[in-house]
């Protein structure tokens, strides 16, 4: 029936059941899953009344988001490896 999704989530409560929904769809049909997060940019913050101790660099930021995107597939019982893409606006 179905060989391929493309699940593109951005975080969000809606959005993440729909993952789940659309992630059991794929395991009852054994169809491949191609997974997309959407991620803002880390920018801490001009102005705060208290700066941040130890912001992350950007570096950091994406490790960190690379290896949760990569740990939540793998808890939904599929094998993934991330990449990270660059916004051209």
């Amino acid at each position: 029936m179905y060989k391929h999704f493309l699940i593109p989530t951005d975080g969000s409560e809606p959005s993440e059941a729909a993952v789940d929904a659309a992630l059991k769809l794929a395991a009852e049909t054994g169809a491949k899953v191609l997974a997309l997060n959407i991620q803002m940019p880390f920018v801490p913050p001009a102005f705060a009344e208290m700066p941040i101790a130890a912001p992350f660099t950007d570096a950091e930021y994406e490790k960190a988001v690379m290896q949760a995107s990569e740990r939540e597939s793998c808890d939904a019982g599929f094998g993934a490896s991330a990449c990270l893409g660059e916004s051209q606006g």
